[in-house]
């Protein structure tokens, strides 16, 4: 990897070559060898395993992303002491919370990998695994898509593309024809297909001669559980995570769905997808293998205020 000080050390004596050459000829000097530097500092950059372990970072949507096996973090490019998103953070108010409400949490081990960073919208995978203090263990595995632009609130599929376009992608999906036959609907647009699964549903069936078993529910905020995993012309492939059910606590079901590419992020979703800002899901399993975000939770252990928990 190409350092930026080191790059500017190279690029600074071009630019000043450049300007001496260019004054003769009155055109700006240094163009191309500034153009050059601006292009390195902004590109992504995997920093393979260290001292400090291995890392991932990126610039989207005025936003730098931080990925390391400590923490996932993002914070204004115009205000880079604002954290806006920190899956550490995050892990131990939700902790804490659950402490002071009525599931005396024993231990917990929460676990967040980045699977897409198109724009402002960032999608990330958070396994949640503890013991309760009577040792009864849960958990969850979930795909979480949050807009960084609207502080980290969860983003909506219909935030950025057409309700009828959603609406078509999943009624053809086989899982969601499972779960609409279970509840005996056949909604005919988007609000009623929401309407049909209510404050949620729970599927579980045994394998086929046609298919394998489903164990998944569908949430009320399903539409936020989203992740961009590739490019296919004028269409881009989403993930839809669907969680398991108590009897497949930290199985994660995956639709596959197609939209047309929006023209709101058409940019954004093309240097994601070339790497040159952000990531899709396409190439996050490679970063996870060098990289994972983890953090152990423990009732009998306050945690120790840290920069990325302010």
């Amino acid at each position: 990897m190409i350092r930026p000080l080191a790059l500017l050390a190279f690029i600074m004596p071009l630019m000043w070559d450049a300007d001496r050459f260019n004054a003769s000829t009155r055109k700006p000097g240094g163009t191309i060898a500034l153009t050059l530097l601006l292009l390195a500092l902004q590109a992504p950059a995997l920093a393979h395993t260290g001292g400090s372990g291995s890392s991932w970072r990126s610039t989207s949507g005025g936003y730098k992303v931080t990925w390391t096996h400590s923490d996932l973090r993002a914070v204004p490019l115009s205000a880079p002491d604002k954290i806006v998103f920190s899956a550490k953070r995050l892990a131990r108010e939700e902790f804490t919370r659950d402490q002071d409400a009525k599931n005396h949490l024993a231990t917990e081990t929460r676990s967040f990998d980045l699977l897409s960073l198109t724009g402002t919208i960032m999608s990330y995978e958070d396994r949640r695994q503890g013991n309760i203090l009577d040792s009864h263990p849960y958990g969850e595995t979930k795909i979480v898509a949050i807009n960084l632009k609207r502080g980290g609130l969860p983003a909506k599929l219909t935030d950025i593309f057409f309700p009828e376009d959603v609406f078509n992608a999943l009624i053809n999906d086989k899982v969601i024809q499972k779960a609409l036959e279970q509840v005996g609907s056949q909604p005919t647009d988007l609000d009623q297909l929401l309407r049909a699964f209510g404050d949620g549903v729970e599927v579980e069936t045994e394998a086929t001669g046609h298919s394998g078993p489903l164990c998944f529910k569908i949430s009320r905020d399903f539409l936020t559980q989203f992740a961009f995993h590739h490019i296919d012309k004028d269409k881009v492939w989403v993930r839809i995570g669907l969680s398991g059910t108590p009897k497949c606590r930290y199985e994660c079901t995956e639709l596959g769905i197609t939209l047309p590419v929006p023209q709101m992020l058409q940019l954004e979703l093309e240097a994601a997808d070339s790497g040159k800002s952000g990531m899709l899901m396409k190439d996050s399993e490679t970063h996870a293998k060098l990289i994972n975000t983890t953090v152990a939770l423990d009732a009998s252990k306050p945690p120790k205020r840290t920069a990325s928990a302010q």
